[in-house]
């Protein structure tokens, strides 16, 4: 589990990323694209192709962490289901 402090930078790649990268992959992004150091302790987040996956990499003093996720970003709620409270 990533613990999100409110101290903690938080980059997104804003390209879309190959998934298949693995961690070295995805921290040459970080330095490449990002020009951000992957060892920081910021979290970083990607997302695929297609919007249906992210993969989000988090250094946590000792290891380059990978979390994945998958279908969670397609879903947008119908424009009439959207509710504007005051």
């Amino acid at each position: 589990m990533i613990q999100i402090t409110p101290h903690m930078r938080v980059l997104v790649a804003v390209e879309p990323v190959d998934l298949r990268k693995g961690i070295d992959g995805l921290a040459a992004v970080c330095r490449e694209k990002l020009q951000a150091d992957p060892f920081s302790g910021w979290l970083f987040i990607f997302r695929s192709r297609r919007a249906t996956a992210i993969r989000m990499l988090v250094f946590d003093g000792q290891f380059l962490r990978p979390c994945c996720t998958q279908e969670a970003v397609a879903y947008q709620p119908h424009p009439g289901y959207l509710r504007i409270f005051e």
